[in-house]
């Protein structure tokens, strides 16, 4: 380990007499609110850094840190490469910023992983958390069993950026192959935060739908999350049904009848988006069950008054003759 101390200009005993008193507050501070809502950035990354440098000034550090890189997002997604370029941060340093989100990302995940997917909800509580801390698009596979038991749950995006990804289906399908899935749910990011899904959204959905049904698999759900936690279901926006429906027209099978018969997907959220096929415009879920309801009541009175009508055509047809 090299000697931050020297490189900051100062003794081992110099730092300790001038800091041990701020960093004691801190840490009292630290006691009182431990979930860090009343700290600023900077205090709060002072206060990790005080792992790594027992005697440093690390509000000092932690200015830079920001100063470099904007927010503690910035600093934690930052390349090592770049991170060492500050003075003061070393490569073990440097290495554990990066481990912070990582950590947090994956003590998230152990804590709503479900063993089955019960309801969509199960799996959307449980994918939304592989997206924490990304940046870029990316796009993930969970594979289920015929009892909806979760095998597996795998990245399958060569390479991303904030508005794309390039997907690897030879990745999906080595990834459902491999532990025996029957089942599969796809979920993928949108950083920007529009929800709307893309063409090549559409089109990837089409090619691994396709896929599957090769494999005798199907898939139940492509989902979208944004960084707000909101996010937009497939199956539930009907695109998953038209789809099927058209491989079933093409291929003269019931996938799309099997499907909406088996899987009950019951969704509890009001930061559910629906993609509305017919207007092509995404809606909040509470809108489009409303605007579901006034197209059936519309359909209802339609059908009735087109029955009323033949009836009165027929009845003065018989008057006539």
């Amino acid at each position: 380990m090299r000697n931050e101390s020297k490189k900051n200009g100062k003794s081992s005993d110099e730092e300790r007499n001038i800091h041990a008193g701020h960093r004691m507050r801190v840490y009292e501070s630290f006691e009182k609110d431990r979930w860090l809502e009343t700290f600023s950035e900077v205090t709060s990354l002072e206060l990790l850094l005080y792992i790594a440098y027992p005697r440093l000034d690390t509000n000092i550090i932690a200015h830079r840190l920001l100063s470099r890189f904007g927010t503690m997002a910035g600093v934690f997604s930052a390349p090592v490469n770049e991170l060492i370029k500050i003075d003061g941060i070393s490569r073990r340093i440097a290495h554990f910023l990066r481990a912070i989100p990582a950590v947090a990302r994956k003590s998230e995940q152990c804590r709503v992983k479900p063993n089955t997917i019960k309801s969509i909800t199960d799996a959307i509580k449980y994918l939304k958390t592989h997206f924490n801390y990304m940046y870029t698009e990316t796009m993930y596979i969970m594979c289920l069993d015929a009892s909806d038991r979760v095998l597996s749950v795998s990245c399958v995006a060569a390479q991303g950026t904030a508005t794309s990804n390039t997907v690897s289906l030879p990745a999906m399908i080595h990834a459902l192959v491999s532990v025996g899935g029957t089942k599969v749910i796809l979920a993928h990011n949108h950083p920007t935060g529009i929800l709307m899904p893309s063409v090549a959204d559409l089109e990837t959905t089409n090619l691994v739908l396709d896929s599957l049904a090769g494999l005798d698999s199907v898939l139940v759900d492509h989902l979208i999350f944004a960084p707000d936690d909101s996010y937009l279901s497939f199956f539930n926006s009907g695109i998953i049904s038209t789809l099927y429906k058209n491989f079933d027209l093409a291929h003269n099978t019931n996938i799309s009848e099997m499907l909406l018969k088996e899987k009950s997907h019951s969704i509890n959220s009001n930061q559910e988006y629906v993609f509305d096929i017919e207007t092509a415009s995404l809606l909040k879920k509470e809108e489009f069950d409303r605007l579901m309801s006034h197209r059936a009541r519309t359909e209802s009175i339609r059908t009735q008054f087109t029955k009323d009508m033949r009836a009165r055509l027929k009845k003065t047809d018989d008057e006539l003759f």
